[in-house]
């Protein structure tokens, strides 16, 4: 793959497990950014990590590496009850911020955040990075150029029992330390609260994505035999009603995607395990003068690009839409801005 000449020096907040699998690998294969320092307060980590890959300079002081003029982006890559403050005092270096979801563990403290980024006039994402799925980019798209007025969304977000069974043959054997920080006491004890900040922010997002704001929400949780199970009504700012479902865990393989339905037409995806850096699955339809034209739209990333890229957002994609005519889209309603989606690659940067 061949780099940019411009490339966002970026700064790694964390060697856990999230930067092994993730970003890491993330920012040395992205065209526009490099992966130029490394920190994190467990020598040994540090040490293994820079063995592997090689960052530019290496740091078990935060504080240093922030001081550090060569250090343009930041991903907050530690644990959840961190987040705020290794994001804040990014900011405050004047760092643009990935952070990891959920971006913290209370609103209080999130709220905080949002005001000190909203000083700043820096850049802060969080790593909700579906949004950032071909499929799932394609479904918005669909969603706002060819359906009219929004009816129902349905989303789920299930985890598999055996899904470690599967991710543990896909990801690298992570290293641990003994000097690595961690929050008091156990963070996963409180089930309820582990599952729906680490798992159902994620549902949440992509509701939001596809649906726009939502306004209210009127939860039910059940628990029978160790098995989480959340059915969410909701209504969106533009008074259509949705169904949330996040199950913790099924009893069959990871299940998640979405429906919508709208004036027009209406789009169904189906989402894999993230770690198959696999984009979803799309099938859209429209109606015309009382008839259904349907189409399936399949979204390859291009050879050089993996969706473990795309988690940090430093990721070029090409969109291929096969079996779809030109005829077929101008009858779905979507623009020649819509086509041309399937002629050009789109490049997902940091602002220089």
């Amino acid at each position: 793959m061949e780099k940019e000449a411009r490339q966002l020096r970026i700064g790694v907040l964390g060697c856990g497990p999230i930067a092994q699998a993730a970003h890491f690998e993330a920012c040395r294969r992205a065209r526009n950014a490099e992966l130029y320092a490394i920190c994190d307060l467990a020598e040994d980590l540090v040490a293994r990590m820079s063995a592997i890959h090689e960052p530019h300079v290496t740091y078990q002081d935060y504080g240093a590496m922030l001081a550090d003029p060569q250090v343009e982006a930041v991903i907050v890559a530690t644990a959840d009850q961190f987040h705020v403050e290794h994001a804040s005092r990014a900011l405050a270096a004047g760092k643009h911020v990935l952070v990891e979801k959920p971006l913290g563990v209370t609103v209080e403290e999130c709220e905080a955040l949002r005001e000190q980024v909203q000083r700043s006039g820096l850049l802060v994402q969080v790593g909700t990075m579906k949004r950032f799925d071909p499929g799932i980019a394609f479904a918005r798209q669909f969603i706002k150029e060819g359906m009219g007025q929004l009816l129902a969304l349905k989303a789920w977000y299930c985890d598999s029992t055996y899904r470690y069974t599967m991710t543990d043959n896909l990801q690298p054997i992570l290293v641990t330390s003994a000097r690595a920080r961690r929050p008091a006491g156990d963070p996963k004890a409180n089930k309820r609260r582990y599952y729906l900040l680490g798992h159902g922010s994620h549902l949440v997002d992509t509701a939001r994505f596809l649906g726009g704001e939502i306004v209210r929400v009127q939860a039910r949780l059940i628990e029978k035999f160790g098995a989480y199970c959340w059915f969410v009504a909701t209504e969106f700012a533009d008074g259509s009603v949705g169904h949330l479902d996040l199950t913790m865990a099924v009893r069959m393989d990871w299940h998640e995607g979405f429906q919508v339905y709208g004036e027009y037409g209406s789009v169904v995806g189906k989402t894999p395990n993230p770690w198959y850096l696999r984009s979803s699955e799309v099938g859209a339809s429209a109606c015309v003068m009382g008839s259904t034209i349907g189409c399936l739209v399949r979204m390859h990333m291009s050879i050089n690009c993996s969706l473990r890229a795309s988690r940090t957002r430093f990721c070029m994609v090409r969109l291929c839409m096969v079996q779809v005519s030109k005829t077929a889209w101008q009858r779905c309603g979507l623009s020649s801005r819509s086509r041309a989606l399937s002629k050009r690659e789109h490049g997902l940067h940091w602002p220089m």
